[in-house]
């Protein structure tokens, strides 16, 4: 009778627990605003196919980070899987086939997309306008305007 009792939760396992909890919570946020992205956004924008490059380019040029468009479209998906765009949480179930939904680019990706647009698109204002509206009729069939 003279045992002692094991505690298994002192003050050094909570901070513990409380640091790796909130140290989860800061990589959970990093990821959703791209940040992971931005590190590696020249390598990504290179890499980029000619239909990637020009969706992009048309959401730089036109102010818009974010459109709707088809779930299944496959320019979407890849640019998804590469970190240019996300989805809101929860999308992606069997039933969104064939519906819309709406792809934004993070907004850490944003900001640096922003801050690198004269040496990612090397254009003047005339040339921005003008290739705006080339990329307008190529982006148009694929989101809702």
């Amino acid at each position: 009778m003279a045992d002692r009792r094991t505690r298994l939760w002192d003050n050094n396992r909570q901070r513990q627990y409380w640091e790796s909890t909130q140290a989860a919570a800061e990589r959970a946020t990093a990821r959703k605003e791209g940040a992971h992205t931005v590190q590696a956004l020249d390598t990504i924008w290179t890499s980029l196919g000619p239909d990637e490059r020009s969706l992009m380019e048309y959401l730089l040029l036109s102010g818009r980070r974010s459109v709707i468009a088809l779930y299944e479209d496959e320019l979407f998906n890849t640019l998804v899987a590469k970190g240019l765009l996300q989805t809101p949480p929860g999308v992606g179930t069997l039933l969104m086939r064939k519906l819309e939904t709406s792809f934004s680019v993070p907004r850490a990706v944003w900001q640096a997309l922003h801050e690198a647009k004269s040496r990612l698109l090397p254009s003047t204002h005339e040339d921005a306008s003008r290739r705006l509206a080339e990329l307008s009729t190529f982006v148009q069939s694929r989101i809702r305007l």
